[in-house]
């Protein structure tokens, strides 16, 4: 039932310092991604694939750094993680526009959580980047 609850309420801030900052370039390399996957930028597709497929290495070693070493860049791991892998499903099934648009509203997601500086991914598991917060749970 709690797990509910923290879903529900509204988040307080949560993203700050390091976190602020991968999350911030993890958001300018998906812009990077959706610009190279829509069809007017004339990239062949090996190299379409290797960008998204070496973003999505970076994603996975950021959300490895995470959890292992207590990194908090758990959500910039998994906005480049999942991002790009389905923008390379999605160009790989010559589906350019669909492939911009997931990474568009992936983009969206992560500009909304810079901006308020909330994230519902952090308040769901608990998890929070800003010092004052830190410094107040036991």
């Amino acid at each position: 039932m709690k797990l509910i609850e923290r879903i529900v309420q509204r988040p307080e801030r949560n993203v700050g310092r390091g976190d602020f900052a991968t999350r911030l370039l993890a958001t300018f390399v998906l812009g990077a991604l959706v610009v190279t996957v829509m069809p007017q930028a004339n990239v062949e597709f090996p190299m379409i694939k290797i960008s998204l497929l070496a973003a999505t290495e970076v994603g996975l070693i950021t959300l490895m750094l995470g959890l292992f070493l207590d990194t908090k860049t758990h959500y910039a791991g998994l906005q480049m993680f999942l991002g790009s892998l389905a923008m390379f499903w999605l160009a790989r099934r010559q589906l350019p526009w669909a492939a911009a648009a997931v990474g568009v509203a992936i983009i969206a997601v992560g500009i909304i959580n810079l901006v308020t500086r909330r994230s519902r991914f952090n308040q769901v598991f608990n998890l929070s980047s800003i010092r004052e917060v830190i410094e107040s749970t036991p």
